[in-house]
This record gives C-alpha cells, structure tokens and sequence, in this order.
C-alpha cells in the first residue's frame, strides 16, 4: 500500500451525477489480499451507513483496486446495503485530493475524497 494513500479520507458521492451520501475511505498498511480498511457510505439523509471491508486486489500504477465487502455487523439498515463483493478504485487527482469509484452491480457510485485531519 503506497504511503500516500493512507488514512482517513472524506467525500461526497454521486450516482448517475445525482447527489446520493457521503463516503469516508479508511486506510491503513497492508498487502495485497489483505483487509486494509474500510469505505462507509452514509446515505444523504443520515438514515443509513454501509460499511464494507476493502480488501487490496491491486496496486498499479495511478490507482488501487479493492474488493469491498459488506460488514454486516458494522453497517445499520444492511438490508438497505450491497450484499455482494464489488470492485472499489481509488485514484489521486488534482489538489492531493483522491477520486472514488464502487462498481457494484445496479449500484455504482463515484466522487472525490480530501484527506481528514
């Protein structure tokens, strides 16, 4: 895991480019087919958090795959959640920011995440 990716990161998301919640990105030291993190997606409303597992599938050059799993346990409204295992993407863009895509089946998802603290 490349050192500038780790930490806490924060943005809004966006589906079809309509506004849908805020996804916070959660990094940490790790190899690749490694937990080393996770991305929670908290619906526009504040009713509902996903917060899915990221696993590191692939470090190339310009973006990082994850495979993002449910935890169910961690997440309110799981019903509400994608169930199955997705592809998540991160990539740096502009202003150290990093730019967000989920690739889940019926679900997808992007925005742009700014480091917190």
């Amino acid at each position: 895991m490349p050192a500038s990716y780790l930490g806490e990161w924060t943005g809004n998301a966006t589906m079809n480019g309509m506004p849908i919640g805020t996804v916070t990105v959660d990094l940490s030291e790790g190899r690749i087919d490694e937990v080393v993190g996770t991305v929670a997606a908290a619906d526009a409303i504040g009713l509902s958090l996903c917060v899915d597992e990221l696993t590191l599938r692939a470090v190339a050059e310009g973006q990082l795959t994850f495979q993002a799993e449910l935890d169910a346990s961690r997440s309110n409204l799981s019903a509400a959640c994608h169930s199955e295992p997705y592809d998540f993407v991160l990539r740096p863009v502009a202003d150290g920011q990093l730019a967000f895509n989920g690739y889940a089946e019926d679900n997808s998802y992007e925005g742009v995440a700014d480091r917190r603290g």
